[in-house]
């Protein structure tokens, strides 16, 4: 996966963690990334109309941002990125892609939308 340039952050929060975003985006370093993204109980979760996904979605909230959180493999989350990253690339409508986080128990991939 080509990384997302900015902000670097690898075991911030006292486990294995790389997170890795794009600059100007937050580091989401105050959600609990020790714990599956399905138990969250953040107070940045928001609730948001989505399609139907086989894996876990859930959202954030970070000013005037919402930003979803997919958990998936880690090679579905660097092809999800690239093809999120390539979409843009072209003009077409997308979310954009903001980074990724790997943890040893899951990858997640982090994409963000104006609310």
């Amino acid at each position: 996966m080509d990384p997302p340039r900015g902000v670097c952050q690898r075991g911030a929060v006292g486990h294995a963690l790389e997170l890795v975003t794009r600059s100007g985006h937050p580091d989401f370093l105050d959600l609990p990334w020790s714990e599956p993204l399905a138990a969250w109980r953040a107070p940045r979760l928001v609730d948001m109309v989505h399609g139907a996904s086989r894996h876990v979605v859930r959202f954030v909230a970070y000013d005037e941002r919402v930003y979803a959180l997919k958990e998936t493999s880690g090679g579905a989350a660097a092809r999800e990125y690239r093809l999120l990253r390539a979409l843009a690339e072209e003009g077409l409508p997308a979310v954009e892609a903001v980074g990724v986080a790997r943890t040893p128990a899951a990858t997640r991939t982090a994409t963000g939308r104006s609310s």
